[in-house]
């Protein structure tokens, strides 16, 4: 009971909505949760580019260590002759609950402009006193497009989500429909060894936040979420490995840990 208790308050307090699974690596969620700024090795923002590396990337959290609630992804991206290739695959659940999502990023850049798509694939399904909430066959197919310019040191994103308006069907509920919306984003780097983030989504509040590399292997990262919740973290990042760990301050549910581990090959 405690579990669903805490849950049910987990899919308000993170605007479940179909339209965005939660799914932020330790990297963005330190940094405020800024998916679009922050370069990420699942390409969440496909627009937006590591170094050209092969790199195997895996996440867990157990959100404000809920029993049984976990959250796991894993990730490949990879240079390719002409752009950039990612696909990630994540588990989001616990008894009453569980997902699964699924997506492809490729991204492309020519000067001072970069161009990236994301096909995104999820299942939801909830399970609470015998009685399914979410149809078994429900699943949901989306299409975002993501944008940047740079300028100098200023760097200018724009995301546009679910453009394909994709449907889903709760159990005697009628089609819903996502629509298409949007996200801006600026990254500022103010030196080398500083960047800066904030983002705006169309439906929600600004999040910001930096990154502050004080060695060549180590830095630190923290923001305020969109939602208005601290968040920070650190990066240690090698040759061949990449370690990074978040923490997200819920003044109700209390912490969230992520950890994450990366090998480049």
């Amino acid at each position: 009971m405690r579990n669903k208790i805490i849950f049910t308050s987990l899919i308000f307090l993170t605007n479940l909505c179909f339209s965005y699974i939660d799914i932020f690596t330790p990297k963005i969620i330190a940094a405020g949760e800024n998916f679009l700024t922050v370069s990420d090795p699942t390409f969440f923002n496909p627009a937006n580019f590591l170094s050209q590396q092969k790199i195997v990337y895996f996440m867990y959290s157990n959100p404000y260590f809920t029993s049984g609630l976990n959250k796991t992804s894993i990730s490949f991206s990879t240079p390719l002759e002409i752009g950039n290739l990612g696909v990630t695959a994540s588990f989001y659940g616990i008894d009453v609950y569980k997902e699964w999502y699924f997506f492809i990023s490729y991204g492309i850049n020519y000067k001072n402009l970069s161009l990236g798509s994301k096909i995104k694939f999820f299942v939801i399904n909830v399970d609470t006193n015998e009685e399914i909430l979410v149809s078994n066959q429900s699943s949901v197919l989306g299409l975002d497009l993501s944008f940047c310019y740079n300028i100098k040191n200023f760097f200018v994103f724009l995301m546009m989500t679910n453009i394909n308006t994709p449907e889903y069907k709760l159990i005697y509920q009628n089609v819903n429909k996502i629509e298409p919306g949007y996200v801006i984003g600026i990254r500022y780097d103010l030196y080398k060894n500083v960047k800066l983030f904030i983002e705006k989504q169309y439906n929600t509040g600004v999040s910001y936040g930096g990154e502050f590399l004080f060695t060549k292997n180590f830095c630190f990262r923290s923001g305020v979420n969109k939602y208005g919740k601290p968040c920070f973290g650190f990066g240690i990042e090698t040759k061949r490995l990449d370690i990074d760990f978040s923490t997200k301050i819920d003044s109700v549910l209390g912490w969230d840990i992520s950890f994450a581990l990366g090998y480049k090959f």
